[in-house]
């Protein structure tokens, strides 16, 4: 469907993501009192948009009702 860059090792970016989730709960890394979910959906947004094409980009951008300009 095009959403995806296809050039990526799936394998890879799926442990690095597995990863993320856990270090997102480790209070070692996060002890400034950031809130955990806040954490996550920060890091969810970065892998997202790291992984996704222009295309990819618009839907997430709608899906959280952001509007760019091209």
């Amino acid at each position: 469907m095009g959403f995806y860059r296809t050039q990526m090792n799936i394998d890879i970016l799926s442990r690095l993501r597995m990863e993320q989730v856990e270090w997102g709960f480790n209070p070692r890394i996060f002890k400034d009192g950031k809130h955990f979910a806040e954490v996550q959906m920060q890091l969810l947004d970065h892998f997202l948009y790291g992984i996704c094409t222009l295309k990819g980009h618009k839907l997430i951008n709608k899906y959280k009702q952001i509007q760019e300009e091209e």
